[in-house]
């Protein structure tokens, strides 16, 4: 009771002396000291009260998704626990983005998305450039980005694929902008190691933290939680083995689909992505395995094809700087394939979002933005959702088929592109036999 009427007794003194004070600071030269003290007093005794009642998410993963996620559930009035084995950030990815990321950050809060596009985020200067079977370099440009518009964010994922994309970035730069953010937060508190879960009931517990009202894994394609937990990642396609890195030359804000033939009559593809100022170009492409037997020559195939993408000399490139996916790691070669996860929820209480859902093929650019734009557009509506009374169990229903739905949205996008010699997506056969 005490509590109750020290907090009403600052409350009525804030909003009854801090204005007639302001109006009259001359008079009282010391007052906006006294102003802000009461205020602080105030905020401070009424969190201590309300923090009882906060509501409790905790997010597995922080990559790009993982963390828009913990901001939303943050903005959201949740206090967030977000878990991560990693520490700091060290891939040489390069990403491009569609004017629906800045429209998201936006939403989340616009000093946000003020930073991305002064610190992150550059325009495609020299727009995109195709490579088609025939050799032809054809260059096409891209529109400039605009200010946020949370009003225009896309609605589902075939709404969001279907825009083109208005600048590209460093991974890295991007992810370590969104830490800073999220760790300026109070609601928020950051762990350097992985949950461990447990099953109490419909519910899943954290160790260490109990059972919050809310548990989104964002752990990517290779979710250790989502094989614990036994959902399922089904195939839809075949798999394909590709290589990636980066190489040291700065090519000027641009990025390059190059198709080409070299493996019978199946096409391959080569994408190339390039921020201005990063002093490094991305490089992604498929590559036939059988024919590199040790590191020097991953090393020679992975310049090769990125002199004829960048229209670049062999000699002129032999002495450029190459680097792996990662600082310190080498060229490396790994499957992919698109998957879709047969279930988006578990349990009464955990979620999953980005690649965690599922994955399809970069050539269409949907990766990252699924997760950070349309699906955190449905993680929002699940806020919503359960705040206004719907039932639990109906509003998880609603957020998994809406994630599906945008995730299978990315994948048709990247079958047309990744396997363009088959006409009739409906063909399951002929979509999963095409390699």
């Amino acid at each position: 009771m005490k509590k109750k009427r020290r907090v009403a007794t600052y409350f009525i003194a804030s909003i009854i002396i801090i204005p007639f004070f302001l109006q009259n600071h001359r008079n009282y030269p010391n007052i906006h000291f006294l102003c802000e003290k009461i205020y602080s007093i105030f905020c401070t005794n009424l969190t201590l009260k309300s923090k009882k009642k906060e509501k409790h998410a905790v997010v597995s993963g922080q990559s790009t998704t993982g963390m828009v996620a913990a901001a939303i559930l943050a903005k959201s009035g949740y206090y967030v626990d977000t878990y991560d084995i990693r520490n700091k950030y060290t891939r040489n990815i390069q990403w491009a983005a569609r004017q629906s990321l800045v429209d998201e950050l936006a939403s989340i809060d616009t000093k946000l998305e003020k930073i991305f596009l002064e610190k992150v985020a550059r325009p495609l200067y020299r727009g995109s450039i195709h490579i088609n079977l025939d050799g032809i370099r054809r260059e096409k440009k891209h529109d400039s980005v605009r200010q946020g518009n949370p009003s225009k964010l896309p609605k589902n994922g075939v709404e969001m694929m279907a825009y083109p994309s208005v600048v590209n970035m460093e991974a890295r730069v991007f992810e370590t902008l969104l830490r800073a953010y999220l760790q300026s937060l109070p609601n928020v508190q950051c762990h350097w190691e992985g949950i461990k879960l447990k099953r109490r009931g419909d519910s899943y517990a954290v160790e260490g933290i109990g059972v919050p009202d809310l548990i989104v894994i964002a752990e990517g394609a290779n979710s250790k939680t989502r094989n614990f937990l036994g959902i399922r990642s089904l195939p839809m396609s075949q798999s394909r083995m590709q290589m990636s890195g980066a190489i040291g030359i700065d090519s000027g804000g641009v990025m390059i689909k190059h198709r080409r033939y070299e493996r019978g009559p199946f096409i391959m593809l080569t994408g190339v992505m390039g921020r201005k100022g990063s002093g490094k170009t991305w490089i992604v492409a498929d590559i036939d395995p059988s024919k590199l037997k040790n590191q020097e020559e991953i090393n020679d195939e992975f310049r090769r094809l990125a002199a004829a993408s960048l229209d670049l000399s062999t000699e002129n490139i032999k002495n450029l700087e190459i680097f792996g996916s990662i600082d310190g790691m080498p060229i490396a070669l790994f499957p992919l394939q698109q998957t879709i996860s047969d279930a988006a929820t578990a349990g009464d209480n955990i979620i999953f979002i980005g690649d965690a859902v599922g994955i399809g093929h970069w050539s269409v650019g949907g990766g990252m933005q699924i997760g950070a734009v349309c699906h955190a557009e449905r993680l929002k509506i699940l806020l919503l959702d359960i705040d206004s009374g719907m039932a639990k169990k109906e509003a998880l229903q609603k957020y998994s088929e809406g994630v599906l739905s945008d995730t299978k949205a990315w994948g048709e996008a990247g079958l047309r592109d990744f396997y363009p010699t088959v006409q009739n997506l409906m063909d399951g056969d002929a979509v999963y036999d095409s390699h």
